[in-house]
């Protein structure tokens, strides 16, 4: 090996700042994406359209699969460097914006669990009162039957007298 070929194998064995800003880079994209697909979840929840969240949450699954991965290669790069690394202020900047947007993602993702809760404890409550009802004309409906036939539940108001 040559001694140019010796210094690229060796730079390719160190981190780099440009690796690192990249990452970050491509982790706001993500978190980007991933926030626009939470606003169309919180309008499919808020208009009671069920249907298509599975395939939303689907597509979001894939791409918090991709956030996870950035941020652990992030770490894994990051804990190759001997001192904090070399960023540039706008890198550090947008840094913080994930750490930001990331935050925010969290939240909204438990207000989206909690409101589903919501609809799903309403949901049963009214097919708990719809099945109170269905049972009480059933009920009324097997009386009318017993007493149509002549079974119990009527006065007899001849008078013997």
């Amino acid at each position: 090996m040559n001694a140019s070929e010796q210094a690229s194998s060796h730079d390719s064995d160190h981190p780099s700042a440009d690796q690192l800003a990249s990452l970050i880079d491509q982790r706001l994209a993500t978190l980007r994406t991933l926030l626009s697909l939470t606003d169309q979840q919180e309008e499919v929840i808020r208009a009671g359209h069920m249907n298509p969240l599975m395939p939303l949450l689907a597509e979001k699954q894939r791409w918090i699969e991709a956030f996870v991965e950035q941020s652990r290669r992030l770490i894994a790069l990051r804990d190759q460097f001997p001192d904090p690394p070399p960023l540039s202020d706008v890198h550090r900047e947008r840094h913080s914006q994930c750490d930001q947007l990331h935050r925010e993602l969290l939240e909204r993702e438990a207000s989206c669990e909690q409101q589903l809760v919501r609809g799903r404890d309403a949901l049963e409550q009214k097919l708990n009162q719809n099945q109170g009802a269905a049972h009480a004309v059933s009920r009324y409906n097997e009386s009318a039957t017993n007493q149509s036939q002549g079974r119990g539940g009527s006065l007899d108001l001849s008078s013997d007298g």
